[in-house]
C-alpha cells in the first residue's frame, strides 16, 4: 500500500517497513492511505522515516489489518478501494473507484462491515448514482444518492438525498 505522509508518498511492506518510491513503482495500483502523521508516535515527536526499517505507527499497523480483513472477506473489494483515511479515531473512511463513493464504515467488526459493503455493491443498481455509503450504524445502512441527471465530485453536497435503506432501495429497515 501507499501511504501519503507529510513528508510525501512512500510505500509500507506486510511487515510494516518504510519503502522509498521509485518512478517504475507508480504502475503498481494500491490503495492509498491518508490521515497518517510522522510527527507524533506513541507520543515521541519528529520520528523520522527511516527506509527498510519498521515504522512503528498503530494507524500504520491498523492500515494492515483492514487490508487483510478486504482479503479475508472478498479480495475484488481490494480493486474498488482507492483510497483509506484514518484521520478520524472513530471513522474509518474509504474512497471507492470509479466515483469517489465515500463510505463512512465507522468502528466496530471489520469482516461484518465489509461483508454489509459487499452486499450493498453486488445489490445496488445504480452505483453510478451513489455518493456515499455510511455503515456507523448497528443493523442499518445510509445510502445518500445524488439527483437524477446530476454528477458530483465525492466533495460535492448540493442536490443529495438521503435514503435510509436496506438492500431494497425501499425505504424500509432491513437488516444486513
Amino acid at each position: 500500500m501507499w501511504l501519503n505522509l507529510p513528508e510525501g508518498l512512500y510505500g509500507l511492506s506486510q511487515d510494516r517497513e518504510i519503502i522509498p518510491l521509485e518512478e517504475g513503482d507508480f504502475g503498481r495500483d494500491l490503495a492509498i492511505v491518508s490521515g497518517l502523521s510522522s510527527a507524533t508516535v506513541a507520543g515521541k515527536r519528529s520520528q523520522s522515516l527511516v527506509p527498510y526499517k519498521q515504522w512503528p505507527n498503530v494507524k500504520a499497523k491498523f492500515a494492515l489489518k483492514f487490508c487483510d480483513a478486504v482479503w479475508q472477506v472478498d479480495s475484488t473489494l481490494g480493486e474498488v478501494i482507492s483510497e483509506i483515511n484514518l484521520q478520524s479515531e472513530n471513522n474509518l473512511v474509504l474512497y471507492l473507484i470509479p466515483r469517489a463513493i465515500r463510505v463512512d464504515m465507522g468502528k466496530g467488526s471489520l469482516e461484518t462491515k465489509l461483508k454489509r459493503l459487499k452486499t450493498i455493491l453486488s445489490h445496488e443498481e445504480k452505483t453510478d448514482q451513489l455518493t456515499s455509503i455510511d455503515l456507523r450504524f448497528k443493523d442499518q445502512v445510509v445510502l445518500r444518492r445524488s439527483s437524477p441527471g446530476l454528477l458530483l465530485s465525492g466533495s460535492q453536497n448540493r442536490g443529495e438525498q438521503s435514503n435510509q435503506t436496506g438492500l431494497k432501495g425501499s425505504g424500509g429497515k432491513e437488516s444486513l
